[in-house]
């Protein structure tokens, strides 16, 4: 009977640890602004009519936000704050919070200002002016070993709607190193088997502490889930959250002017001379060099010039930075689509592979230009005698661009307001450009001369679009051509035909109101009943408007020659109208 007492204690005790524990750790959902959800309305709309509807989509989505997870914690001035991740707090100016006890009854905590963020340890903080918060985690001072047993705490998703779990897990590595998510040198990650799932971001990853009254301590705020690899979790060790709260919450401002000193000599280091021959490992160079950048560059900067830039970059952009601008936009709020668009701009013009770009002045904080609160920092190219400006503002504690140009510095306008879009680098009437489409499902009319009559038909099919090349197939409703009576004895009225065909092209850009495509093509099929084998070929053009291109108009001369039995050529039209995506 006494064992069973001090089990029932020990279970009790337990229970109301969970219950410590599950006060400390709350729903997280973001506040964006007015201009970010105008932002997000006109994009959308301007995207859709470019013919990228699923990218719109994203943009008309992400407007409702995300939810994810965070934990309380008492700063040194006394104040309350929640920690989450960067990327469930991104582009929010504050944020909502939920408690959720364990009956199940809910506390609503609104408008919690965000602070601070730093999105390559992908870390955000807000401060938390709300009295009902009674918990509170303590960072740990020790790294865990290998081994050692682990708690993740929050709310995943189920069925879309966040639901509890603390879940148990071991470290299985307490300092791996993710180079292609945070330089090694800034910080490691928690590698532990804690079951982690869409939702849990920003919560704690948590070890038993007899020091502590809820009786854990935060060694980490889980933020990565490896895909293909079972109970591989990542976490953002404490070390790392503490070096941030102490840099860009209590700080001040000699921590701020160090910050800008960072960010610039980080901005410098991507922009510097590089050489490497192995396509691959150049490739991933690259992509390390864009990402930086991407993370130099401000919401303000993406909203008030990135969505041509966006525009500009899936039409023009080179297949590598296409493919990762198209990563951001759907890993993520879309918005980071458009960081990179800008951020390739600037690679870009800097072509780092090329040329070697080098600070100007020093980046120390007394020697900057400034206006107001905006910094200038020049990149000077001796060899090209060029310069490359950048305008630096600090939000949330991070210093991001807010504007740059080539040779001539930006124009100096209010954060906040938009500008006119930049026009054109191409300043020509007519010149090649790729139809910023993939897939174009198209109808045909088909009329042919056959024997002084008009034999017609009609065509369905698709194709998928390169720069130079068009690949598809299509099917064909036709009426049979006239046969030797012995082939069928009652003359059929309609038959059917496959033909896969390949088209070479032109994409003509005219004064960008519209791309005019001359193409060639040839192709081979069947007709059935009765088998009738065919090659046909020509030319036409294709008409897609710049402003509507998820529609296309098209017309061809073609020439079908029969192989089997009467052997003949005919020739014709074929009219097209195409859905572009």
């Amino acid at each position: 009977m006494k064992n069973k007492i001090i089990c029932i204690a020990f279970f009790l005790f337990g229970l109301t640890i969970f219950a410590d524990i599950r006060d400390a750790v709350c729903i997280v959902r973001p506040n964006y602004e007015e201009k970010t959800l105008q932002f997000m309305d006109a994009a959308a709309g301007k995207i859709s009519k470019a013919g990228y509807i699923d990218i719109a989509e994203l943009f008309e989505n992400a407007k409702e936000g995300v939810f994810g997870s965070g934990f309380f914690i008492r700063g040194h001035n006394k104040k309350t704050y929640v920690l989450t991740n960067y990327h469930v707090a991104a582009y929010a100016s504050s944020l909502s919070l939920e408690l959720e006890n364990i009956e199940g009854e809910k506390v609503k905590i609104e408008n919690c200002p965000v602070v601070a963020i730093d999105e390559e340890l992908d870390i955000a903080i807000a401060e938390v002016n709300d009295k009902r918060v009674k918990s509170f985690l303590n960072l740990a001072t020790k790294l865990p070993s290998d081994g050692v047993d682990v708690w993740s705490a929050g709310y995943p998703g189920l069925g879309g709607k966040p639901l509890w779990q603390l879940g148990k897990g071991t470290v299985t590595n307490s300092k791996t190193r993710l180079s292609n998510i945070v330089d090694p040198k800034k910080s490691f990650f928690i590698q532990h088997s804690a079951p982690i799932d869409s939702g849990n971001s920003g919560g704690p990853l948590l070890i038993k502490s007899q020091n502590s009254p809820e009786g854990y301590d935060v060694i980490g705020i889980n933020s990565v889930k490896a895909v293909f690899r079972q109970s591989t979790n990542f976490a953002i060790p404490a070390v790392s959250i503490k070096n941030f709260i102490d840099s860009r919450v209590f700080g001040g401002k000699e921590k701020s002017e160090n910050n800008l000193k960072i960010a610039l000599d980080e901005f410098a280091e991507v922009c510097k001379n590089f050489k490497i021959d192995k396509e691959d490992e150049k490739n991933e160079e690259i992509l390390k060099r864009l990402r930086k950048i991407t993370i130099c560059i401000s919401e303000d900067y993406a909203v008030n010039e990135g969505l041509d830039a966006y525009l500009t970059a899936l039409r023009k952009a080179p297949r590598l930075f296409r493919s990762e601008i198209l990563s951001a936009s759907f890993l993520g709020n879309p918005i980071n689509g458009i960081r990179t668009a800008i951020a390739y701009e600037i690679y870009n013009s800097i072509k780092p592979e090329e040329n070697s770009y080098i600070p100007e002045k020093k980046a120390e904080f007394a020697d900057l230009k400034n206006a107001g609160k905006n910094y200038e920092f020049v990149l000077y190219y001796e060899a090209g005698k060029s310069k490359f400006f950048t305008v630096w503002n600090n939000h949330q504690t991070a210093w991001q661009i807010t504007a740059s140009n080539l040779n001539t510095p930006p124009d100096e306008k209010p954060s906040g307001k938009p500008k006119k879009a930049k026009q054109s680098n191409n300043s020509s009437f007519v010149f090649i450009e790729e139809i910023p489409t993939k897939t174009r499902i198209h109808a045909s009319y088909i009329g042919l001369k056959q024997n002084k009559e008009w034999l017609s038909g009609f065509s369905f099919g698709y194709f998928h679009n390169f720069k130079y090349a068009e690949v598809g197939i299509s099917a064909i409703i036709n009426k049979p051509r006239q046969l030797p009576s012995f082939s069928f004895r009652k003359p059929l009225k309609i038959c059917f035909g496959l033909t896969p065909e390949f088209r070479l092209q032109i994409p003509l850009n005219i004064n960008n109101s519209v791309y005019i495509a001359p193409q060639a093509f040839v192709g081979a099929g069947i007709f059935i009943p009765p088998v009738d084998y065919f090659v046909q070929y020509g030319g036409g053009m294709e008409i897609v408007p710049v402003s509507f291109s998820s529609i296309s108009f098209g017309v061809d001369f073609i020439i079908r020659s029969y192989l089997k039995e009467v052997k003949e050529t005919n020739m014709g039209i074929r009219a097209s109208i195409s859905v572009r995506i």
